[in-house]
């Protein structure tokens, strides 16, 4: 097994925010990724084994579709209704403002985007206007699955996909990550550590 990378281990400081699990929705309000790691969703004297963000081809890679169907449409508008070329290129403004401002939106989304897994659980925190935090126990998680498809590959990246022992509780995936191999091996050493731990308390 490849060796994970080595993350430095942090200890929170207190916060007496009250913990909720699950996966909930909150106005961002001005508040920092930070500020909602240390007091919303983790607790005293938790460990952080591994905080990362999306490779930042997150930002690309979800805005080729958009990018792809703006510049068909644009091509289509210049052939069908510009029956000049100066005409025509009227369109090339328009279509480069959509691109600009897609790209802009797939930037704000990386920049909310942040995924922690700690000593006790794994988070996965996202939003632009409402972070969404998905927040679950790492001995109630059921599986973790690493998947990748074609443009992930082709950029050697990965996404964990996280499942929870309980049905209620929403799916969630670390998207579009560096390293995937070397990541999600960490993941599952610490489920698998978490697991143990849990055994051994109960058969105590």
């Amino acid at each position: 097994m490849n060796k994970a990378p080595d993350e430095p281990r942090l200890r929170l400081a207190d916060c007496s925010t009250a913990h909720s699990q699950g996966a909930m929705a909150i106005p961002a309000g001005g508040r920092s990724l930070a500020a909602i790691l240390a007091c919303h969703a983790l607790r005293d004297g938790e460990l952080i084994i591994l905080a990362l963000k999306p490779s930042l081809w997150f930002i690309l890679l979800t805005s080729l579709r958009f990018i792809g169907c703006v510049l068909f449409l644009a091509l289509a508008a210049a052939l069908v209704q510009a029956p000049t070329l100066e005409r025509g290129w009227s369109i090339v403004p328009a279509s480069m403002f959509l691109i600009f401002g897609r790209l802009t939106w797939a930037t704000l989304q990386w920049m909310g985007r942040i995924y922690v897994l700690t000593d006790q659980r794994i988070l996965r925190v996202q939003g632009v206007l409402r972070m969404d935090v998905f927040d679950c126990p790492l001995r109630k998680i059921a599986r973790a699955d690493l998947m990748a498809g074609n443009r992930e590959r082709l950029f050697r990246l990965g996404s964990i996909f996280i499942t929870p022992i309980d049905t209620a509780l929403p799916l969630a995936q670390w998207q579009m990550v560096a390293r995937p191999a070397e990541v999600y091996a960490r993941v599952v050493d610490e489920i698998e550590r978490s697991r143990q731990a849990g055994n051994m308390f109960a058969a105590a």
